[in-house]
């Protein structure tokens, strides 16, 4: 919908004007004003996509209310009406861009021909505008990127050097915020439209931003973020964390200001300095390490190895806080993985899963994670404990024999005589201690096998199949599409894309 400003004293001529506009196939908003006075105020305080006005007016006549927006700045379309044939008229109104002069009375047809081109001039304009708006948000992007990766203003180009001018010609203070990703997206778009001229934000990572706050005063600054404090509250129950800059009055300032707020967002977090030369070590920093990371896991459990399960994960969390360099977010999300994994890998039922998830993804310190971890393996633990030892045993023996020969002819009868044990016997055992029964537990170690084939080997479909154990080719692809959602080929395709 279009907004229009109607600028007339004649009173019968507005209705007129609104009766035109009101048959006018496209909707309009309309506002009336009686004189360029008025107008001129009314346009201070609204926005109009364009103005129809009468020349002549009291106190302030249409050429010169149009002359007094022009020289506000204000490039709103004008259309202008008179009852004068005057070429002085004429030629003052095309000086001043108007899009055309009709007179009195007014034709028609030939108004709503002048509107469609208002119509026109106004999409025009927005779209010119908007392209505009966003290549300079790019520039801006670009240049506060640079300046953050260390490249000071006089290595920017000319253009970036012009627009690290503008932004920080003011004295500015930043916050760095780090949340969850989605959390973040949020923020920003509830930011687009909240003191732009104030405003900016970059994101540096998909859990972390940077707010750029326009201000000299401290004190302005801080009831801003109290909005964005109270924002990511309602929406994050509490999982985040904002550090703030001192006042910069300068672009070459920003970059040692930002490190100095990752160094703190840091150190509150692992309570200790960071350790660059073991961040390469934690895997969080390599994808492929992290996978083999979650199957060797997924190994101990079935094999009800509590004991490596635990120093294993002891390791992981000593390794972390000795590097205290990975992101806080990062690493609250991978060791929230791992407390899922590992219950998902042991069939466990926790009533207070989600709970305790958003608890561990909300904790403050580095020191708060390994409780959630200790528990749960205490529970699984003392889950082991209670199972009879000996089907205990019998069930320990049997995965492993899967581990071991599953890549040969298996079932239960074939596995319950190698252990000297009866099937019903051990299918039951197996039920009541794993929560499957046996024929599927070797599908999933089979399954499991090759999709490591898969990722980290060139051979063929049909091969695959036959070193896990798949007698028939089509039964395997069958099985995968079931358990996957997708065939062998397009599993492997999609694991090549991610690992470049």
């Amino acid at each position: 919908m279009y907004h229009i400003l109607i600028v007339d004293d004649h009173v019968d001529q507005r209705e007129f004007l609104q009766f035109l506009l009101k048959n006018h196939p496209v909707s309009f908003q309309i506002t009336e004003s009686v004189n360029g006075k008025e107008a001129l105020a009314l346009c201070s305080e609204q926005a109009f996509d364009f103005i129809i006005t009468d020349v002549k007016m009291p106190f302030l006549s249409g050429i010169e209310f149009a002359e007094a927006l022009r020289q506000k700045g204000i490039q709103i379309p004008i259309l202008f009406i008179s009852g004068y044939d005057d070429f002085n008229y004429v030629k003052k109104a095309l000086t001043l861009q108007a899009i055309d002069y009709l007179l009195k009375p007014i034709n028609p047809q030939e108004f709503n021909e002048q509107i469609d081109l208002l119509i026109q001039r106004v999409a025009v304009d927005k779209e010119r505008q908007q392209h505009l708006i966003d290549i300079k948000q790019l520039q801006q992007q670009k240049m506060i990127t640079n300046l953050l990766h260390g490249i000071s203003c006089a290595q920017l180009n000319i253009s970036e050097q012009k627009i690290a001018q503008d932004v920080f010609d003011r004295s500015t203070f930043i916050f760095l915020i780090e949340s969850e990703p989605e959390q973040i997206t949020s923020l920003i778009h509830s930011l687009k439209d909240n003191d732009p001229k104030r405003l900016l934000h970059h994101r540096v990572s998909s859990s972390r931003v940077v707010l750029f706050y326009f201000t000299q005063n401290l004190a302005t600054a801080l009831k801003k973020i109290q909005l964005v404090e109270q924002h990511l509250t309602l929406q994050t129950t509490g999982n985040y964390t904002i550090e703030r800059s001192n006042l910069l009055t300068s672009p070459d300032e920003l970059f040692s200001a930002y490190q100095l707020l990752e160094t703190q967002l840091t150190h509150r977090f692992y309570e200790q300095a960071p350790n660059p030369s073991l961040a390469l070590q934690l895997p969080t920093a390599n994808p492929i390490e992290e996978l083999a990371l979650i199957k060797e896991l997924k190994d101990l459990l079935r094999q009800s190895d509590f004991l490596l399960l635990k120093e294993k994960i002891d390791s992981l969390l000593e390794l972390y806080h000795q590097a205290a360099y990975e992101s806080p977010m990062l690493t609250k999300f991978f060791f929230a993985n791992l407390f899922k994994t590992i219950l998902e890998a042991s069939n466990f039922v926790l009533e207070t899963k989600q709970v305790q998830l958003q608890q561990l993804l909300q904790v403050k310190k580095f020191s708060d994670i390994a409780p959630f971890l200790d528990n749960l393996l205490q529970k699984l633990t003392d889950r082991q404990e209670v199972i009879n030892d000996d089907g205990n045993d019998y069930v320990r023996e049997a995965k492993k024999y899967i581990l071991n020969y599953y890549n040969q002819e298996l079932n239960l009868e074939a596995i319950a005589s190698t252990i000297n044990i009866s099937p019903k016997y051990l299918s039951d055992l197996f039920i009541r201690e794993e929560g499957i029964g046996i024929s599927k537990y070797l599908k999933q170690i089979r399954m499991e096998k090759a999709q490591d084939l898969l990722q980290n080997s060139t051979l063929r479909v049909g091969e695959i199949s036959d070193q896990v154990g798949f007698s028939s080719h089509s039964y395997f692809i069958r099985n995968f599409r079931e358990l996957f959602q997708m065939t062998p080929d397009a599993y492997r395709k999609m694991n090549r894309q991610v690992k470049k």
